[in-house]
């Protein structure tokens, strides 16, 4: 039986995504992930992954102003985004 698939927005393969976001003060944070989904196609939305174990900065942020974006590092980019994903900053916590 043939089916008719409609187009639909996917991220595949699953590429490492930078999440970015601002403190309450205004000051920008990031780090480099390694899951993001598309999660609703109408309206368009987008799901993370963030280890809460670590205490990240950036989930703290993001928890705080429920607001964050995402963006796509390209092959230049790679130095910064394994920068973004290693180093961390757990001196602010939750």
């Amino acid at each position: 039986m043939k089916k008719n698939l409609k187009p639909r927005a996917v991220m595949y393969p699953s590429p490492a995504v930078v999440a970015s976001a601002y403190d309450e003060k205004g000051n920008p944070d990031c780090c480099t992930l390694a899951f993001a989904a598309m999660c609703s196609h109408h309206p368009p939305a987008v799901m993370i992954a963030i280890n809460s174990t670590l205490k990240r900065k950036t989930l703290s942020d993001i928890l705080k102003t429920e607001e964050f974006c995402i963006g796509f590092p390209s092959a230049e980019h790679v130095d910064e985004a394994d920068y973004f994903g290693i180093e961390q900053d757990t001196t602010k916590t939750r």
